[in-house]
């Protein structure tokens, strides 16, 4: 057996070990809308209205969602490098102990793309309370969502089916639902998410808690 055809069976056999990652289902929770890609996305839904993004996303639409949360709340943000993967951004956050401030801003692209298509469809009010929220009860919870660990372990296996989400969320409380590389709020008519491509949960509409 010549060295060329022993690679290129070494190839196929690394590839069929690979898990097939589907793709990543982000769905508003009552508009009837769906969006499907093979990244990362930020979903919002208010006033009849529903917005999804995937990434990678530009960096004025990044630098929209940090205004955005920035006029609204006093927590800490921070701004993901510019041209960076939402993955890749989330491992250098994970890394400095800045997970949370900046998933803060990918949970506001959506929405803040939605303010700027529909003026007023945002309640401003609401996504304070959505940022005091994350930043202090879901903290915990989203550091071992976000962690590498989390990141390393979940991309080397298939989602779970929609129906068994439920068994892989970490925290469900006052409208918070956090699941590994997931997380999404529901807060007095606003409801945000941001969801990684290599959540367990990319084959559910949400983060696992229906």
């Amino acid at each position: 057996m010549t060295k060329k055809l022993i690679l290129l069976l070494g190839i196929a056999l690394l590839l069929l070990s690979e898990p097939v990652r589907a793709d990543n289902n982000c769905s508003c929770p009552t508009v009837t809308a769906d969006g499907r890609g093979d990244s990362s996305c930020s979903a919002a839904e208010a006033s009849g209205q529903c917005t999804i993004d995937f990434n990678i996303f530009p960096p004025e639409t990044e630098q929209r969602a940090f205004d955005l949360m920035k006029s609204v709340s006093k927590v800490p943000l921070s701004l993901p490098p510019a041209g960076e993967s939402s993955v890749d951004a989330m491992y250098t956050a994970s890394s400095k102990g800045q997970t949370v401030e900046v998933l803060l801003v990918y949970l506001a692209i959506a929405a803040a793309d939605q303010a700027q298509a529909h003026p007023g469809t945002i309640d401003t009010q609401a996504l304070g309370e959505i940022a005091a929220l994350v930043s202090d009860v879901g903290k915990d919870a989203i550091n071992q969502a976000f962690s590498a660990t989390a990141a390393k372990e979940f991309s080397a296996v298939k989602a779970v089916p929609p129906e068994d989400t439920k068994s892989i969320v970490i925290l469900n409380e006052q409208g918070l639902t956090v699941s590994p590389g997931c997380v999404e709020v529901n807060r007095n008519g606003l409801w945000v998410m941001f969801k990684a491509n290599w959540s367990p949960a990319a084959l559910a509409p949400g983060c696992g808690a229906k």
